[in-house]
């Protein structure tokens, strides 16, 4: 009986550190992917304005 416990409590630590593990990748990938947004963020100067070339 004691074997039968052992093995229920070891699967359902197991269970719990894998769902953690996810939970926490899931956050730290969405964090990243937060960051690379805000890094493309390009402000343009006041003075720029687009140039364009003449037509040939």
């Amino acid at each position: 009986m004691v074997t039968v416990l052992e093995l229920i409590a070891g699967l359902v630590l197991t269970g719990a550190f894998t769902i953690g593990l996810a939970v926490l990748a899931a956050l730290e990938l969405g964090r990243m992917a937060t960051r690379d947004d805000e890094q493309r963020e390009v402000e343009s100067a006041a003075g720029d304005r687009p140039r364009f070339r003449a037509a040939a």
